[in-house]
């Protein structure tokens, strides 16, 4: 069973098939997630990899204008009681055109 990939050629592209933060951030006394220190650090030492890995791509919006209308901050959070989920909030995002 594979849950991490990352692309060959040296490119700065990661996925993960599980949720690294759990661990550290998802204290739900339904689900089964384990706390040991160890966890933690590994966890940490992932977040840390991958924001090390940041600086080697440049991404850019067309224009300067553009960007701020994609920023996470524009979304407006809403209560994931509706759809049955454990998270506190969630950002829903419409569909690509």
């Amino acid at each position: 069973f594979i849950s991490t990939v990352e692309a060959k050629g040296g490119l700065p592209i990661f996925a993960t098939q599980w949720h690294p933060e759990k661990p550290q951030y998802e204290w739900d006394s339904g689900e089964f997630i384990q706390h040991p220190a160890e966890a933690v650090l590994t966890i940490q030492y992932v977040a840390q990899f991958i924001v090390a890995q940041a600086p080697q791509t440049t991404p850019t919006f067309p224009s300067p204008k553009a960007e701020p209308d994609e920023l996470i901050s524009n979304s407006t959070p809403v209560s994931p009681d509706s759809f049955n989920s454990s998270f506190d909030q969630c950002s829903i995002f419409p569909a690509s055109s």
